[in-house]
């Protein structure tokens, strides 16, 4: 089932999400406004199809946001049921983009965009050939991307280091699902043999 999300103190407006760094959660999104949230707090509930917009602690668990990136703690919070928590299927955003499926640590496989696959744009270059361009919304997860191999070297020896490594690994699994960071630790998803394979999946490279 999806998870639900509590902004305190915010309007029931789209722009609720972007303003606590949940853009990529306002596709499909509902807004309704809350009297009540956690830590008894007015605000604003988000909810996809199928969930209703109710908070109710005693069938749900709520996860406050942690700091990251400049956004404070408890910007909002996370909704899931107790007893039916997310899956990969639940999370799908409306338009995912085809990838390599990687089984994390939670058991599930959970596809991630390679770079090689990531949708385009056809421009003219300056010598007025037409090519292919990533789109700018993926430029970033790219350049990231191809950081991280550079740091690895030709054979495939180099150290990760783990920050840098789930910050891709969490950016390629945006782009296809509803997942805040809270709510990938809160499922178990980060395993060090799941964060390896699954940034091979994404480079288009095979392990030795």
């Amino acid at each position: 089932m999806h998870h639900l999300i509590f902004i305190p103190g915010k309007p029931d407006l789209a722009s609720s999400l972007v303003d606590v760094g949940l853009a990529n959660h306002v596709d499909g999104a509902s807004f309704t406004p809350a009297d009540k949230g956690p830590d008894d707090q007015r605000g604003c509930m988000v909810s996809w199809r199928g969930v209703q917009p109710v908070y109710d602690p005693a069938e749900q668990e709520w996860i406050p946001a942690v700091p990251w990136g400049g956004y404070e703690a408890k910007r909002y919070w996370i909704g899931i049921d107790r007893e039916k928590p997310p899956e990969p299927r639940d999370l799908l955003r409306a338009s995912p983009i085809h990838g390599a499926a990687v089984r994390f640590a939670d058991g599930e496989y959970w596809t991630l965009p390679p770079v090689q696959q990531l949708p385009t744009q056809i421009v003219l270059d300056d010598s007025g050939k037409y090519v292919g361009q990533i789109k700018q919304e993926f430029q970033h997860y790219y350049v990231e991307v191809m950081r991280q191999i550079a740091k690895i070297g030709d054979d495939l020896t180099g150290e990760f280091l783990l920050d840098d490594l789930i910050a891709v690994i969490q950016m390629g699994l945006s782009f296809n699902y509803h997942l805040p960071r809270e709510l990938t630790a809160r499922l178990g998803l980060l395993g060090s043999d799941e964060l390896q394979e699954a940034f091979f999946a994404i480079c288009g490279l095979q392990r030795k």
